[in-house]
């Protein structure tokens, strides 16, 4: 049987103990070593970026190889190697017990050095690590009994934190705000960090993998491709009922015009008056604090407009179509629109993923990257086999709608994903 495994970020407040104290204390000096030593190695040029100066040309690697250090002689260096390498880290990290938090620490400091590279296109002799931003992603237990988090640090100690239930957060970014805005209001002891309210208690981000039961193993996925044209607002990899395209109703449409309008008028609140001399024109900072809680008001009732639709109309053949045929659902992993509203593609991943655990049916996530341009006849990839809505493969001559084409490009990239990793996720 398969099972879904669904990932998000939890946010816990907590009161701060002596142990973890220490152990902030500990990593914020172990960053800091490890970024003194990367900087000495630029500056003896044992780390040099030569021309061109290239994504892949960098020194120091981002993404799935986070923490990877390309050297001038065509070698790649890896975390673990220069964890325990004497002419890397080994003196920094030989007392630790626990390796993979030393990696870690390893990993997120090269990062900071490849979004420096990539934001500047050079080297920087150095970078000052002044606070720490550590987000431990693997080894924390939530503790649901007692309501606790435990962990351990780099010598294997165990630690426990009580969690503050009032405060914290559980995969919900609104609510999350909604709470912050509160506290803005009501606590006497702010502090104001990285531009975000929070009181007197730490936040601690952790990541926590759920597992549900689905009924059966897919046999193959149900795909969409999500557009911002109307007319074809939702293109399926499968003809179900006679239909494989679906438009955004007039009301969604509606709903959509009025959150992009009040944001034009947000926008152009902005413009308006010089940044400097924005606080003091009472009169625009309350237009604009007014127009804000209408904003929020109103992507609420979109997302209550598009949840109606889908579980009304729009999923209820699809998850029968899936329980028939023992079939799956690929949703994009995109996120366009969580911001302004535009078509809902954020708020459409959420409500698919509930109605999907609802009917305990496969879902798993798929990058949809190269999907309008990859030819499912001969699998040929090219941007010029997409002009506009109409795809014409410049190598074989198949020719398709190109939003037919992205939906089975994602169905296919389900199966692929599935049979690689063994198991359906969201």
């Amino acid at each position: 049987m398969s099972v879904t495994k669904y990932i998000g970020n939890n946010k816990f407040r907590f009161k701060p103990t002596k142990e973890f104290k220490g152990l902030q204390a500990q990593a914020l000096k172990m960053y800091q070593q490890v970024s003194k030593t990367i900087g000495q190695k630029i500056r003896a040029e044992e780390i040099v970026w030569e021309k061109p100066k290239t994504k892949k040309s960098m020194p120091f690697r981002s993404g799935l190889c986070k923490g990877y250090i390309n050297l001038p002689d065509g070698t790649t260096v890896k975390p673990a190697e220069m964890r325990d390498s004497e002419s890397w880290f080994k003196h920094i990290f030989e007392n630790c017990t626990n390796k993979t938090l030393c990696g870690k620490v390893i990993e997120n400091v090269c990062d900071r050095y490849a979004s420096y590279c990539q934001r500047n296109s050079k080297l920087p002799n150095y970078i000052q690590i002044q606070k720490l931003n550590f987000n431990f992603k693997e080894g924390v237990c939530y503790n649901i009994n007692n309501n606790t988090l435990q962990f351990t640090d780099f010598n294997k100690n165990k630690i426990t934190l009580k969690i503050k239930d009032k405060t914290s957060v559980l995969n919900n970014k609104q609510l999350w705000l909604d709470q912050n805005d509160h506290k803005i209001k009501t606590s006497k002891n702010e502090l104001k960090t990285g531009g975000v309210f929070i009181d007197k208690h730490n936040l601690f981000v952790v990541t926590v993998k759920k597992s549900y039961e689905n009924t059966f193993d897919p046999k193959g996925f149900v795909a969409a491709d999500i557009n911002m044209a109307r007319g074809d607002w939702l293109t399926f990899s499968h003809e179900i009922n006679g239909e494989k395209t679906y438009p955004m109703p007039e009301y969604i449409i509606e709903q959509n015009k009025l959150i992009n309008d009040i944001q034009g008028e947000i926008n152009k609140s902005l413009k308006d008056h010089e940044p400097n001399k924005r606080a003091e024109n009472n009169a625009t900072t309350g237009f604009r604090k007014k127009k804000r809680l209408e904003w929020k008001k109103e992507h609420k009732n979109f997302e209550k407009a598009i949840r109606k639709h889908f579980v009304e109309n729009i999923f209820p053949p699809i998850i029968q179509f899936c329980k028939d045929n023992k079939m799956g659902y690929a949703h994009d992993n995109i996120a366009t629109g969580s911001k302004t509203g535009t078509f809902g593609q954020e708020k459409i991943k959420k409500i698919v993923f509930e109605i999907c655990e609802e009917n305990k049916i496969p879902i798993i996530k798929v990058n949809p990257r190269f999907t309008s341009q990859k030819c499912v006849e001969c699998d040929y990839r090219h941007k010029d086999n997409r002009n506009g809505d109409k795809f014409c493969c410049i190598k074989c001559g198949f020719t398709s709608n190109v939003h037919e084409m992205a939906a089975v490009n994602i169905s296919n990239k389900g199966i692929d994903d599935y049979m690689t990793k063994g198991y359906s996720h969201f």
